[in-house]
């Protein structure tokens, strides 16, 4: 019986030995089974696939001439393999190309049947996980490279719409610092667009995503800023919306430019149209008008004769109209030469003192050294006596208007300013408009076609107006001539 047992576990023991054999060459991980002094024993394919090397040339180069001489932690990591029965180290390794790379490596030590210790080594190959951590980490630190450093603002909220993080940009455009507005509701909302912030936290907070959204927004100094939101759910790992992202891009200078676009279309549209008309409208009004002439010249009309001058008078009227139309048209040929703006309004001086005098307004020069410009003195000086003609009906008597003249940047400005009351941002934005006028009389078309002389002369026409003061100002591009500006 004891016979039996004792070939019972010899043949327990093989099968124990067999199937640790086929365990160790069969595992997806590089295993080498070394002594404790790191003579390699045998190595499974994963170990030989590994290292470029065969089994016995691993044999051969031993534990030691697989790994990196020149790493620093060799000497601690060698004493740890010796000292503990289980322990996992980081070495850089070293395959038959010569190429390095990192790993770890778990040991595990036992006695064999000779009571010789014997260390199974698992080494992992590092390669691609060090470079998913560095991409992650860099793709990171882009992220937070883009989010710092974006001209547009980036927020985000709480499902409650608390401020959790903003960027610079959202400084930049709302003027609130950071740390003012932090785990708290933006007050940037004005109260007419308060229910569009509503509507697109709920939207989103139910997993919607919103884009460009335009609407507009309050900055901390009370102005207005036109914006453009963009906004989309926060999601955790397991799929749940935790919080709310927004883009809100300032969109002001684009709406101006929108406005200016659409101004000069209207513009174009009433010149081309006028242009069309004109011709059939004045030959008729012409012979009208040699009528009216003629009976206001026969002695049996005088008892009419301040009605049929009245007539003429209308009839003038309506033509200066339609040359006023005439002067909206984009495609207007210009006779453009080179001329000092400081000179032309030296030119035309004593007509504007006549005007204003008789008005009992009283105009001021501030003439800044200026370059020569490209430009139709005939069109100019129209929009300038457009713009004090402006200026005189926004006064009152015994006010100060304003001429200025300077240079900056190869940019010469031409300013009319007068003190008065305030221009409302809805008045602004219209002025310029064919036929809009807040005069009782008046044709609205007066502003309008200084905007066309700009737009021909490739000049900006600008407003801006504050308590007591309001100005236009025309900005003009220096031409170069051979490389140098003239000035005058």
């Amino acid at each position: 019986m004891f016979q039996n047992n004792h070939c019972n576990l010899i043949e327990n023991g093989n099968l124990l030995l067999t199937l640790n054999c086929v365990l160790f060459h069969h595992r997806p991980e590089a295993l080498l089974m070394c002594t404790g002094h790191g003579i390699i024993l045998t190595a499974n394919p994963a170990a030989c696939t590994m290292f470029g090397l065969t089994k016995q040339e691993l044999i051969k180069a031993g534990r030691q001439g697989l790994i990196d001489p020149a790493d620093p932690r060799l000497g601690r990591s060698l004493q740890q393999l010796e000292k503990n029965n289980c322990t996992t180290i980081e070495l850089t390794l070293v395959r038959s190309d010569g190429s390095k790379f990192p790993a770890i490596l778990s040991s595990a030590r036992f006695e064999d049947r000779t009571g010789r210790m014997i260390t199974i080594l698992s080494i992992l190959d590092m390669t691609n996980h060090y470079k998913v951590q560095e991409n992650y980490g860099l793709a990171i630190e882009q992220l937070r490279a883009i989010f710092e450093n974006a001209t547009d603002a980036i927020a985000i909220f709480d499902l409650d719409g608390i401020l959790v993080q903003a960027n610079k940009g959202f400084e930049e455009i709302f003027g609130w610092p950071l740390a003012e507005v932090l785990d708290r509701r933006l007050p940037v909302t004005p109260p007419d667009t308060m229910n569009h912030a509503e509507y697109m936290v709920k939207m989103v907070s139910a997993g919607e995503s919103i884009k460009d959204f335009e609407t507009t927004k309050i900055r901390k100094d009370g102005t207005r800023v036109d914006v453009s939101i963009s906004m989309s759910p926060l999601r955790n790992s397991y799929g749940k919306i935790h919080a709310l992202v927004a883009i809100v891009r300032d969109i002001t200078d684009r709406k101006k430019m929108q406005a200016i676009a659409e101004r000069a279309e209207k513009l174009h549209l009433v010149g081309q149209m006028a242009a069309g008309i004109a011709h059939e409208v004045r030959n008729p009004m012409t012979t009208v008008r040699g009528y009216l002439q003629m009976l206001q010249r026969r002695p049996e009309n005088e008892y009419i004769a301040s009605q049929l001058h009245l007539m003429i008078e209308e009839i003038d009227r309506a033509n200066s109209i339609i040359t006023e139309f005439l002067s909206l048209a984009k495609d207007k040929r210009v006779h453009l030469e080179t001329k000092n703006i400081n000179q032309l309004i030296e030119t035309i001086y004593p007509l504007i003192e006549a005007n204003a005098l008789e008005k009992d307004r009283v105009i001021k020069i501030e003439l800044g050294h200026t370059s020569s410009l490209l430009i139709d003195q005939h069109e100019i000086t129209q929009l300038l006596l457009n713009l004090l003609q402006n200026a005189i009906e926004a006064t009152d008597k015994g006010d100060t208007i304003k001429i200025l003249t300077w240079e900056e940047q190869d940019q010469v400005y031409l300013a009319i300013e007068n003190t008065g009351p305030i221009i409302p941002p809805e008045i602004i934005n219209s002025l310029g408009t064919p036929f809009f006028t807040t005069k009782d009389s008046g044709t609205g078309l007066g502003l309008a076609v200084c905007y066309s002389i700009a737009e021909r002369h490739h000049a900006n026409l600008s407003v801006e107006s504050q308590e007591n003061r309001t100005r236009f100002t025309v900005k003009f591009t220096v031409p170069m001539n051979n490389g140098k500006a003239q000035k005058s």
